[in-house]
């Protein structure tokens, strides 16, 4: 049987406890290692707390299992396919991190993932602009308006501030700076 998941990590749990490998440690004056115990692939899991090594204490801890994804020069695309994917991302609670330019439909990151979810690095900048039909390449207010609606309140502010949607440049960009976005509450990625 092939255990994957939350079910591979009770596992590791009842064979670590049971095997003893945390008393070990400890007599050798050694920390317990989850790198040394985990598969690779489950290594990149980010354990929040005082001590999150001691592993008597992982039934207490909350713990952020998700992947984090790494948004680097994300150009923008088709406007459905970036909601969907930044939709589907959210509903499997998965961390973004814009690292760099996010154009266009990638701005949509905004929209779904959570807050607490997202972080924007030194180099992000969020650039908007109208959006266009993908056939003809014409202006698609309709579609520019169902993107400014589906963003967040201090997004759609922010989008105000500069003339509002009906403003966006067709040729060039609204740009939002990382430091921007900080203060408005976003994290910074580490």
């Amino acid at each position: 049987m092939r255990l994957g998941g939350d079910r591979a990590l009770v596992a590791v749990l009842a064979i670590a406890t049971t095997v003893g490998i945390g008393a070990a440690a400890a007599q050798n004056n050694n920390r317990f290692n989850w790198d040394d115990w985990l598969p690779k692939a489950e290594r990149d899991w980010r354990f929040k707390g005082p001590d999150a090594t001691d592993p008597l204490l992982l039934k207490q801890l909350p713990f952020d299992r998700s992947p984090a994804v790494k948004l680097n020069y994300e150009q923008g695309g088709a406007v459905h396919e970036h909601y969907n994917r930044f939709k589907e991302m959210a509903a499997r609670n998965v961390r973004v991190e814009v690292l760099d330019d996010c154009m266009s439909a990638c701005t949509l990151v905004v929209s779904n993932i959570k807050k607490e979810n997202l972080c924007f690095g030194p180099d992000a900048v969020l650039k908007f602009h109208m959006a266009r039909n993908a056939k003809n390449l014409e202006a698609s207010a309709d579609t520019t308006k169902w993107m400014y609606d589906t963003y967040p309140a201090n997004i759609r502010a922010w989008i105000d501030a500069r003339g509002g949607w009906q403003k966006i440049p067709y040729s060039g960009w609204f740009y939002l700076y990382a430091n921007e976005l900080w203060k408005m509450g976003y994290h910074r990625c580490h």
